[in-house]
């Protein structure tokens, strides 16, 4: 993934560098739902999304949308009871 091999480059193994930046990526993505700018709020989104991947990857969990969907899917059911 794209988005992995650039924040390894960007960040190497630092995850409190990647923490920090992603931080304000969702800060960012706040301030462009309070302003009502969807293209920059889905900008925003993928950076976040990119970050999470990658710190992900630092904890060698290669399998994310699995963990995701195994997850929700117990939360889910949980919720409906």
């Amino acid at each position: 993934m794209n988005a992995i091999e650039y924040y390894k480059l960007k960040f190497g193994s630092d995850r409190n560098k990647a923490f920090i930046h992603l931080t304000k990526e969702v800060g960012e993505l706040a301030g462009s739902i309070e302003k009502e700018k969807h293209d920059m709020a889905q900008y925003e989104l993928v950076e976040i999304l990119g970050l999470c991947y990658f710190l992900a990857s630092t904890y060698e969990m290669h399998n994310v949308n699995e963990k995701l969907e195994s997850v929700y899917t117990e939360k889910l059911q949980k919720l409906k009871g």
